[in-house]
């Protein structure tokens, strides 16, 4: 057997943290030899693996006896310092290359199966635990990603052009309403001047005086139907004719009363009639006796009326012109319903918002992709199925409630 060099053999056992006493000097060479090969620079794929730097047992009949002078120069060598080893240099690791996007678009939920399907299964028995449901975002930059903040950016631009509806809308209805109030406030003018206009007319016919069915307005006289206007040509004058007398008693020749009087002996022959004439119309108007004096009183207040009749009736006649032009003066001034109606119009042709907020959102449906395009009309069907599944279930509601009500009345019935 050839002769060792213990002092490296030493130095090698000391690095690789073995016991030199314990250990053949075969094992020695070969634990020195792969320690070397640690420092050797390669590049990270053709590094060896773990399980290649591992120190393979050698079975102790194949190692050959050590004599006790090999085994004293072995501890004199581990006695001495150990030279301190350079530093082993890792190699540099390269960074993974940046995949391609059309590499990284995985759609959400193929990410996620393909997390909750590689969940280790575990358990106290061997049962496997239910897998942890992940939130999976889609990867930046992937067609997903941007399909979704293409379909938010376009709800916004919708809320935008809602909201600029909402505003105009609301302007035109604040608007029409003052326009409205306008032509509310100038109706009620005309109607207040054409109530006036009634009331005059009505003061210049007002009822004046009644007596034995005759009525004596201030422009007019009515007698049993008839009409008779009052002017200066208007006369009328009482008449009473007749008078009350008795009948004597009858008596015998020797002045026996034959008849007893009784009251059918005093005869009433009174007469009072009451005379109106204007030109061609007359009224005779029979009165009773014993109302003279009320008679004369009614002819003489026809009178005074009928004297002042004509300038009445002048006076009433310029008093209704002038009423009349007021009304329609009011009718043609249409100032303040016309600066509403101006405003109005003006308010309506403000339409520049919502215009630049529809050339914004057909622009965004103009530049969609395929993927954003199908996106976006899968968000606008789940939104329509929202407001379908909202509609249904308020119908469902009122149905339960009068179904309710009808069950509540039975029961009280």
């Amino acid at each position: 057997m050839a002769p060792h060099d213990d002092t490296a053999d030493g130095q090698a056992k000391a690095r690789v943290g073995v016991n030199p006493d314990a250990v053949p000097n075969v094992i020695n060479e070969q634990v020195h030899a792969e320690y070397d090969e640690e420092f050797i620079d390669i590049e990270p794929s053709v590094m060896p693996s773990a399980e290649s730097e591992r120190v393979q047992a050698v079975p102790l009949e194949n190692v050959p006896e050590m004599d006790e002078t090999s085994a004293a120069s072995d501890a004199e060598q581990a006695s001495e310092p150990i030279e301190a080893q350079p530093e082993p240099v890792e190699a540099p690791q390269s960074e993974p290359a940046e995949a391609p996007a059309d590499v990284m678009s995985v759609s959400d939920e193929a990410v996620a199966d393909e997390l909750v399907a590689t969940q280790p299964a575990a358990g106290a028995e061997g049962e496997a635990e239910v897998p942890a449901v992940i939130d999976v975002q889609p990867l930046p930059n992937s067609p997903a990603f941007e399909a979704e903040s293409f379909v938010e950016t376009v709800e916004s631009a919708e809320r935008d052009l809602a909201d600029e509806r909402r505003i105009y809308n609301k302007k035109v209805a604040a608007a029409k309403s003052e326009v409205k109030k306008a032509q509310s406030r100038h109706d009620a003018a005309v109607r207040k001047a054409e109530k006036e206009l009634d009331r005059l007319i009505a003061s210049y016919s007002s009822k004046v005086a009644s007596f034995a069915e005759v009525v004596l307005y201030r422009d007019r006289v009515t007698y049993r139907g008839e009409i008779m206007m009052l002017d200066s040509s208007v006369s009328a004058y009482c008449e009473a004719t007749g008078g009350i007398r008795s009948i004597p008693k009858a008596t015998s020749p020797s002045g026996e009363i034959l008849e007893r009087p009784d009251k059918n002996a005093i005869i009433d022959e009174r007469e009072l009639t009451m005379f109106i004439e204007s030109g061609d119309t007359a009224f005779e108007v029979p009165c009773n006796p014993d109302k003279g004096e009320e008679a004369s009183r009614f002819v003489n207040r026809l009178l005074e009326v009928a004297e002042g009749a004509e300038d009445r009736e002048l006076e009433k006649q310029k008093r209704v012109e002038e009423a009349e032009r007021g009304i329609e003066e009011l009718e043609q001034d249409t100032s303040e319903i016309d600066e509403m109606k101006e405003v109005l119009a003006e308010i309506e042709g403000q339409t520049e918002g919502i215009a630049q907020a529809q050339r914004r959102l057909q622009q965004l449906e103009r530049n969609a992709t395929g993927v954003e395009a199908e996106a976006l009309a899968d968000s606008r069907r789940r939104a329509r199925m929202r407001k379908l599944l909202i509609r249904v279930l308020a119908v469902l509601v009122v149905i339960i409630v009068v179904a309710a009500l009808i069950m509540c009345n039975r029961g009280q019935g």
